[in-house]
């Protein structure tokens, strides 16, 4: 990349290979609600406030866009339970093999075990810790550390300045490409930022600026590709409308 061309909090996305071996490495060597959260990031582009609050009865609430074809609409923000920055009411959108994986893990014995254990309030997470409390973020760092410590030593280099939030770059880089191919900047700008919940137009105008100034190109592996494939139509329709 450029030199100074940053995203969101001066972050950069993931190349397509970090992205493959960050998620690799994860599912192998994290534990697995935080390689949920880090796949929730990069294919959703929530923050981690959002990731940490959702809630399984918010999933079985979630409806199918009509519009595109394998992608879910979830609700999140004010009345929902779920948390997003500065209180803005949204809608995240999850493509369906996702929403599969999530599902399961909702179901499953792991999942049903902490559940189980919770205080009542805090049995609708879909995210428990090992003591059957809501993650915070802290706690999510503290994994993370664990996770690039472990990575630096099996030899994932980009693995030592990573953090979080550059799921979202990711997710936003690519969504906006997706966007730009399909409409009109003006089209894309209004798309993206509804689904990445900014509150000002300027930063999402960024990731067009960060497209423009570098020749990264960020792709993902064909299942999850598949289920944007509907978003430039839904771009152009909701562009004409």
């Amino acid at each position: 990349t450029r030199s100074g061309i940053r995203l969101e909090d001066g972050l950069l996305p993931l190349t397509e290979q970090h992205m493959t071996e960050l998620l690799r490495f994860a599912k192998e060597n994290a534990s697995e609600e935080l390689y949920l959260m880090l796949l929730i990031g990069c294919f959703t582009g929530a923050r981690l406030g959002t990731i940490t609050t959702l809630r399984v009865s918010a999933m079985e609430q979630a409806v199918r866009d009509p519009k595109v074809p394998g992608m879910w609409v979830l609700p999140v923000g004010p009345g929902t339970g779920i948390a997003t920055k500065f209180d803005v009411s949204a809608d995240l959108m999850i493509p369906d093999p996702l929403m599969a994986i999530l599902k399961n893990y909702a179901t499953s014995r792991r999942h049903l075990d902490r559940v189980i254990k919770a205080v009542p309030e805090n049995k609708s997470y879909l995210f428990l810790t090992r003591f059957s409390n809501p993650y915070k973020v802290a706690a999510v760092d503290r994994e993370m550390v664990d996770l690039r410590r472990a990575g630096q030593i099996a030899g994932l280099k980009f693995l030592q300045e990573f953090k979080f939030h550059q799921t979202r770059a990711t997710y936003g880089t690519w969504l906006m490409t997706i966007c730009l191919k399909a409409a009109s900047v003006k089209a894309s700008i209004e798309f993206v930022k509804r689904a990445m919940h900014h509150r000002n137009e300027a930063t999402t105008f960024g990731y067009i600026t960060f497209i423009e100034h570098t020749q990264a190109k960020i792709e993902v592996a064909n299942a999850f590709t598949e289920a944007f494939l509907g978003i430039g139509s839904r771009v152009r329709d909701e562009a004409n409308a």
